[in-house]
């Protein structure tokens, strides 16, 4: 499992993945500028049940759910959503 994380803003992505999950300072060689790493996305679905009239067990209604990741060169992957809107 991941170590936890400390919640930030979007807006300060870029400064909190020049640290490591333990606290320590990534080397400058392995910082990476985040725009010249490759962009992913996947889309995932959150789904309900809802009653209906026509169906005793109800409906399963899904929406989607975009969520955009960056992948650099040197392994890191980071979930970038809502820095992308940000920015």
């Amino acid at each position: 499992m991941a170590p936890a994380m400390t919640p930030f803003h979007p807006a300060s992505l870029e400064t909190a993945i020049k640290s490591l999950p333990t606290g320590k300072t990534r080397k400058p060689s392995n910082q990476q500028n985040l725009e010249q790493c490759k962009l992913m996305e996947i889309m995932q679905f959150d789904c309900n049940v809802v009653q209906h009239k026509k169906h005793k067990n109800g409906m399963v209604v899904c929406e989607p759910i975009q969520r955009v990741f960056r992948r650099c060169k040197d392994g890191l992957m980071v979930e970038t959503t809502a820095w992308e809107m940000d920015v």
